[in-house]
């Protein structure tokens, strides 16, 4: 037999997920927090705002991973691999 659960439990469930959401600082995107990464062979900087659902490390992920195309982060560059991720304020 399974038991339903509480209002109570329920509404502890909720709460968790949104601390969750809420320390990762990217449950939706935020328009004031930019991702910025940098690449030998790339000049300057490149600054992303994510959109809904990206994070900085899912940016990073797909500028780092061979054979990935369709997004046009950096200038819409072709660069895959050696990407890292700099701190915004420091500038190129």
């Amino acid at each position: 037999m399974m038991r339903r659960p509480s209002a109570r439990r329920l509404a502890l469930v909720a709460l968790a997920g949104i601390a969750v959401i809420g320390s990762t600082g990217r449950g939706a995107a935020n328009e004031d927090s930019d991702c910025c990464f940098s690449h030998p062979d790339f000049p300057g900087t490149c600054k992303v705002t994510p959109a809904q659902g990206e994070t900085c490390a899912s940016i990073l992920e797909y500028l780092n991973k061979s054979g990935t195309s369709g997004k046009s982060y950096c200038s819409n560059t072709e660069l895959r691999g050696r990407w890292i991720q700099v701190d915004c304020a420091a500038g190129p």
